[in-house]
């Protein structure tokens, strides 16, 4: 059984140019030859998750537009969580037309930075956006599976995370070559 959101989530990895695979219940991603593009359409808007994918645009291409989380019958999601971060994590945010523009200013050394309100996709976003540091401290996070799961994910990629149940500590070991 495929839900609506994954449907129209692999219509969004199609645009960014990279191919997908379902083999049974497992989707496969191939990104190797990912391109930027602005995500202000009508598949983003039908999502209510769309602001998931701020923190791998900003970490892959140093920028992001997309449209603004949509697909929730009980109203607009508010996203002023995930401006704030991603302001003290050197970024330029405007909002125009529904529409969220990001982009990398400044690269930090080191941020400290607690999270103003609950917010699982804003505490995401954080953990994402300490790749591009070499040290994060954040505190007030909502750490959810989704969360320990991307965690976990970094990790794997060589990544040192001391967390417990609203805080890390994520210090950048990765060598890119």
């Amino acid at each position: 059984l495929k839900i609506k959101n994954d449907n129209v989530g692999s219509k969004i990895i199609k645009e960014l140019n990279c191919k997908i695979m379902f083999i049974g219940n497992t989707l496969i991603i191939d990104s190797s030859k990912i391109k930027y593009k602005t995500l202000n359409n009508e598949n983003v808007r039908k999502i209510r998750g769309s602001y998931y994918l701020i923190g791998p645009l900003l970490y892959l291409f140093g920028k992001c537009e997309i449209a603004l989380p949509g697909g929730c019958s009980i109203g607009n999601r508010p996203i002023d969580a995930h401006i704030d971060m991603l302001k003290t994590f050197g970024n330029n945010v405007e909002i125009k037309d529904n529409v969220l523009y990001v982009s990398k200013e400044k690269t930090l050394d080191e941020v400290i930075y607690s999270m103003t309100k609950n917010s699982v996709g804003a505490s995401i976003n954080a953990i994402i956006c300490s790749a591009l540091t070499n040290k994060t401290m954040l505190s007030g996070l909502v750490i959810e599976p989704e969360a320990i799961d991307v965690i976990n994910f970094m990790k794997e990629l060589g990544y040192e995370i001391i967390s417990n149940h609203s805080e890390c500590i994520i210090y950048n070991k990765v060598l890119f070559i």
